[in-house]
Protein backbone atom coordinates (compact mmCIF):
# COMPACT_ATOMS: atom_id res chain seq x y z
CA UNK A 1 0.00 0.00 0.00
CA UNK A 2 1.17 3.88 -0.96
CA UNK A 3 0.41 6.38 1.23
CA UNK A 4 1.03 10.18 0.77
CA UNK A 5 0.28 12.48 3.24
CA UNK A 6 0.00 16.52 2.40
CA UNK A 7 -1.50 18.23 -0.46
CA UNK A 8 -0.77 17.83 -4.12
CA UNK A 9 -0.62 20.60 -6.09
CA UNK A 10 -1.12 20.67 -10.20
CA UNK A 11 -0.31 22.94 -12.85
CA UNK A 12 2.39 24.32 -10.76
CA UNK A 13 3.80 27.46 -12.52
CA UNK A 14 6.47 30.29 -11.19
CA UNK A 15 6.23 33.92 -12.07
CA UNK A 16 8.76 36.56 -10.96
CA UNK A 17 8.11 40.05 -9.73
CA UNK A 18 9.90 41.55 -11.81
CA UNK A 19 10.95 41.37 -15.33
CA UNK A 20 14.39 43.15 -15.12
CA UNK A 21 17.18 40.80 -13.69
CA UNK A 22 20.81 41.12 -14.29
CA UNK A 23 21.31 37.27 -13.08
CA UNK A 24 18.16 35.07 -13.93
CA UNK A 25 16.83 34.70 -17.28
CA UNK A 26 14.51 32.54 -17.07
CA UNK A 27 12.18 30.44 -14.43
CA UNK A 28 10.53 26.67 -16.34
CA UNK A 29 8.95 24.57 -13.84
CA UNK A 30 9.86 21.10 -14.81
CA UNK A 31 7.17 18.77 -13.30
CA UNK A 32 3.41 19.50 -14.23
CA UNK A 33 2.64 18.40 -10.06
CA UNK A 34 3.85 18.95 -6.78
CA UNK A 35 4.06 18.23 -3.02
CA UNK A 36 5.76 20.39 -0.87
CA UNK A 37 8.50 21.77 -3.72
CA UNK A 38 8.43 21.92 -7.40
CA UNK A 39 11.62 21.91 -9.15
CA UNK A 40 12.41 24.51 -11.53
CA UNK A 41 15.05 24.93 -14.06
CA UNK A 42 16.56 28.57 -13.75
CA UNK A 43 18.36 30.02 -16.42
CA UNK A 44 21.65 32.54 -15.65
CA UNK A 45 21.70 35.02 -17.70
CA UNK A 46 24.88 35.88 -19.69
CA UNK A 47 26.36 39.02 -17.67
CA UNK A 48 28.77 39.92 -15.41
CA UNK A 49 26.83 39.79 -12.27
CA UNK A 50 25.80 36.51 -13.41
CA UNK A 51 29.01 34.86 -13.89
CA UNK A 52 29.77 36.11 -9.90
CA UNK A 53 26.89 33.80 -8.68
CA UNK A 54 28.75 30.74 -6.29
CA UNK A 55 25.21 30.15 -4.43
CA UNK A 56 21.34 30.58 -4.64
CA UNK A 57 19.51 30.55 -2.05
CA UNK A 58 15.78 30.41 -1.42
CA UNK A 59 13.89 32.38 1.42
CA UNK A 60 10.28 31.61 2.25
CA UNK A 61 8.08 34.18 3.04
CA UNK A 62 8.62 33.31 7.03
CA UNK A 63 12.06 34.18 6.23
CA UNK A 64 13.49 31.24 7.00
CA UNK A 65 15.82 29.38 3.94
CA UNK A 66 14.26 26.57 2.19
CA UNK A 67 16.69 25.51 -0.40
CA UNK A 68 20.68 26.35 -0.98
CA UNK A 69 22.34 25.68 -3.84
CA UNK A 70 26.32 26.14 -5.17
CA UNK A 71 26.71 27.44 -8.41
CA UNK A 72 29.90 26.51 -10.13
CA UNK A 73 31.85 28.94 -12.71
CA UNK A 74 29.91 28.72 -16.02
CA UNK A 75 27.39 27.19 -14.95
CA UNK A 76 24.27 28.41 -16.77
CA UNK A 77 20.77 26.33 -16.14
CA UNK A 78 20.32 25.55 -12.49
CA UNK A 79 17.42 23.04 -11.04
CA UNK A 80 16.01 25.28 -7.66
CA UNK A 81 13.76 23.91 -5.12
CA UNK A 82 11.10 25.72 -4.44
CA UNK A 83 8.22 25.77 -2.03
CA UNK A 84 4.70 25.31 -3.99
CA UNK A 85 1.79 28.20 -3.38
CA UNK A 86 4.25 30.66 -1.65
CA UNK A 87 6.49 33.69 -2.43
CA UNK A 88 9.70 33.52 -2.22
CA UNK A 89 12.73 35.55 -2.39
CA UNK A 90 15.63 34.13 -4.69
CA UNK A 91 18.90 35.42 -3.61
CA UNK A 92 22.22 35.34 -5.70
CA UNK A 93 25.40 35.75 -4.01
CA UNK A 94 29.13 35.19 -4.15
CA UNK A 95 30.19 33.64 -1.02
CA UNK A 96 33.44 34.19 -1.94
CA UNK A 97 33.74 37.95 -0.90
CA UNK A 98 30.19 37.65 0.91
CA UNK A 99 28.13 40.00 -1.38
CA UNK A 100 24.72 39.75 -2.15
CA UNK A 101 24.43 39.82 -6.61
CA UNK A 102 20.71 39.94 -6.89
CA UNK A 103 17.33 39.11 -4.63
CA UNK A 104 14.36 38.32 -7.26
CA UNK A 105 11.08 37.71 -5.71
CA UNK A 106 8.96 34.96 -7.38
CA UNK A 107 5.55 33.64 -6.90
CA UNK A 108 4.81 29.87 -7.06
CA UNK A 109 1.34 28.90 -7.82
CA UNK A 110 -0.52 26.03 -8.26
CA UNK A 111 -3.59 24.11 -8.19
CA UNK A 112 -4.62 22.35 -4.93
CA UNK A 113 -5.57 18.38 -5.48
Amino acid sequence: MLVFSGCLSVNTSVHPAANESVVFEEFTVNEPWASNHVWVNTTLRSTPAASNVTTISVIQENGQAFSTHQITSGETSVFLALPTNQNVTIVASNTANSTTIEKTNVSVAGSDN
